[in-house]
Order: C-alpha cells, then sequence, then structure tokens
C-alpha cells in the first residue's frame, strides 16, 4: 500500500493476520487420588492424562474451585509439562465438594479442559460456633482477676 503523497510523503506500509489452524487436545481426563481426603493431612496426586493430540502438549494448568466451579483458582506448579501434581490443601471449616479443573495446551497455543470432583473433609469433627457457645466467660473474668491479685502480690514483695 502507498499513502497519497500529499499526506504521506510516499511512505510504505503493510498489513497482515496470521492465521493458525489447528484443533485443540481432546478427550483428556482430569484425575484424582484419592477420590476424598482431610484438609491439612490427605496429600492428593491431580492428574491430567488421556489427551488426544498429535502434535503433543506443551503445557498443563490446574485449578480448584469451592464454590461449585463458579470461580476456579490456579495451582501454582514449578513445571507446567509435568501432567501431575501432589496438593495437599489449607484448612477448612465445613466438609465440600471441590471442583477440579486440568487443562493441556498444545503447541499451537490451543487449549482444552476436563473437569472432575472430589470430598475435601475439615480436619476435626468438633464445631467452634457449638464450641464457643458453651464458654464460660465468667470463668475467664474471674481468673484474670486472680492473676492481676496475684501480680500486685508479686510487685508488693
Amino acid at each position: 500500500m502507498k499513502g497519497k503523497d500529499t499526506f504521506y510523503n510516499g511512505m510504505l506500509g503493510s498489513m497482515y493476520n496470521v492465521i493458525f489452524i489447528g484443533i485443540p487436545p481432546r478427550k483428556g481426563k482430569c484425575n484424582i487420588d484419592p477420590p476424598q481426603g482431610i484438609a491439612t493431612v490427605t496429600q492428593f496426586a491431580i492428574t491430567s492424562n488421556d489427551w488426544v493430540e498429535k502434535e503433543g502438549i506443551a503445557e498443563y494448568t490446574f485449578f480448584y474451585s469451592f464454590d461449585d466451579g463458579k470461580t476456579f483458582i490456579p495451582f501454582e506448579t514449578v513445571n507446567s509439562r509435568v501432567p501431575t501434581i501432589n496438593v495437599t490443601f489449607e484448612a477448612v471449616f465445613k466438609t465440600i465438594n471441590v471442583q477440579l479443573k486440568c487443562t493441556a495446551k498444545n503447541i499451537k497455543g490451543f487449549s482444552a479442559s476436563a473437569f472432575s470432583s472430589f470430598i475435601l473433609m475439615k480436619r476435626s469433627s468438633s464445631n467452634a460456633v457449638t464450641e464457643l457457645s458453651k464458654f464460660d466467660i465468667s470463668k475467664v473474668v474471674n481468673e484474670m482477676q486472680t492473676v492481676s491479685k496475684q501480680s500486685k502480690l508479686v510487685q508488693m514483695a
């Protein structure tokens, strides 16, 4: 393309679009072992496998959701070329159904996802709300007064 001499003084320009032709990986699976476990205790192995892709998988990414798949949070991985990660979850306040998303990206940049879910249980069977409702605050006040009196006696001595 050449611009009009009155505006562009003979400058030349060109434009092009790059179109990648290909298809994303297909038929992959997102597996977790074991299918249920206890937060802070169980180490889970999450695997993204069985993808059909003739050019090869360039990258795997893994995500989890505690809100039925509305929001997925990525796991941090050291090597995105490895199809398996090992994870131990932080403490949770109740037993929940965790959604997983495993994504595979091929060399051309096309990606696809597979989903799975598992049960994550809280570590303790105690219920903090119930336990706090049984708590007798008057005993704490009495104990604080006793400690205060003992502290004053020690200072006087």
